[in-house]
């Protein structure tokens, strides 16, 4: 009887502390709740939390005779290791005795068309290795709106006309002056000498030129073909009587990434992630984080995310979820009857 006054208090006492913890570490900001969570005083915490779990299966005679009971009892328990195995210190603890060599949390930043197995650690400025290889098939933004390109007659007194960047569009200029036409597009725009003449092509270099290619029809006129790029402004050309701008869109509904995983020298899996929509393979979960572009093209920065003890707490939740209804349905039902 003593045993289970003792144990009643230090529950009491256990179920206090960690609310006041819970408190102040939701003060903290995520990174200093991290590191407090998983300091050794915590450690101790809990692992006495576990213990407790432990001890109460034998102490109370109830975990044993009500189902509904004991599963919460083993989905709490289900979370708590799960959590502490997921820790950064449980990591370590586990690979240690299984020799292996992984990681909580990384980033990896890729090019379109590039792969790599290793990722900068958060904790510090070392490098973790996946034992597979993640490629970046493709990487790219969407939009709300749409691209367009803006043209404009340096005689008009007009805001200029808009066409669609999108190959195969076409606009009827006012007056039956003619047509404008997008008749091609690259993302590596580059240009070269054919039988005397310089003609464009898309380089497969490394490299990033977005450029389109536009054909404009005057009355009277022979065609005319030029090109609008994305990062360069059209330049004034003598005897020219036009303009034309690309006009980015602004509104950004998405960054996504076309992942690959290699593994063994072959493509396994392949996946377009976002930022909550990740890649799971192999025990590691990986997330969009960041989208850039530098002179090479789009980067995409991957967040890498371990999924041991994940699902043990799922798993956990969802008993403790079960033996909730178990042990309260039957009360909710005489309830509805009365």
């Amino acid at each position: 009887m003593k045993i289970r006054q003792y144990l009643n208090v230090a529950v009491l006492l256990v179920l206090t502390v960690f609310t006041v913890f819970s408190i102040y570490g939701a003060f903290l900001g995520a990174e200093q709740a991290k590191v407090f969570f998983n300091s050794r005083s915590m450690i101790v915490f809990w692992c006495f939390l576990l213990l407790l779990f432990g001890v109460g299966f034998f102490v109370y005679a109830s975990l044993r005779k009500r189902f509904s009971l004991l599963m919460i009892h083993a989905g709490c328990v289900l979370v708590l290791t799960g959590g502490m195995i997921g820790s950064q210190r449980g990591h370590a603890l586990l690979d240690r005795l299984l020799q292996k060599d992984s990681f909580v949390k990384g980033t990896m930043l890729l090019h379109q068309g590039q792969s790599s197995n290793q990722a900068a650690l958060d904790t510090d400025t070392g490098i973790g290795e996946l034992p597979f290889t993640i490629g970046l098939k493709e990487a790219f933004i969407e939009y709300y709106d749409k691209p367009a390109i803006r043209f404009y007659f340096s005689d008009a007194t007009d805001s200029g006309f808009t066409i669609p960047a999108e190959v195969g569009k076409e606009i009827e200029l006012p007056d039956d002056r003619g047509t404008l036409q997008v008749t091609g597009a690259y993302q590596n725009f580059k240009m070269r000498r054919v039988n005397g003449r310089m003609m464009p092509y898309e380089a497969v270099e490394s490299g990033f030129n977005p450029a389109y290619e536009l054909v404009l029809v005057l009355a009277g006129k022979p065609p005319e073909t030029f090109f609008v790029f994305e990062r360069f402004g059209m330049h004034a050309m003598p005897g020219r009587s036009y303009r034309a701008d690309y006009a980015a869109p602004r509104m950004v509904k998405d960054y996504k990434s076309t992942l690959q995983v290699i593994d063994k020298e072959q493509v396994v899996k392949e996946s377009t992630i976002e930022v909550n929509k990740p890649l799971y393979y192999g025990g590691y979960h990986f997330y969009q984080s960041t989208f850039a572009y530098d002179t090479s093209g789009p980067v995409s920065g991957i967040s890498v995310s371990s999924s041991r003890g994940v699902w043990a707490v799922f798993v956990g939740y969802g008993i403790i979820f079960i033996g909730l209804v178990l042990q309260f349905w039957p009360t909710l039902l005489k309830g509805g009857t009365q």
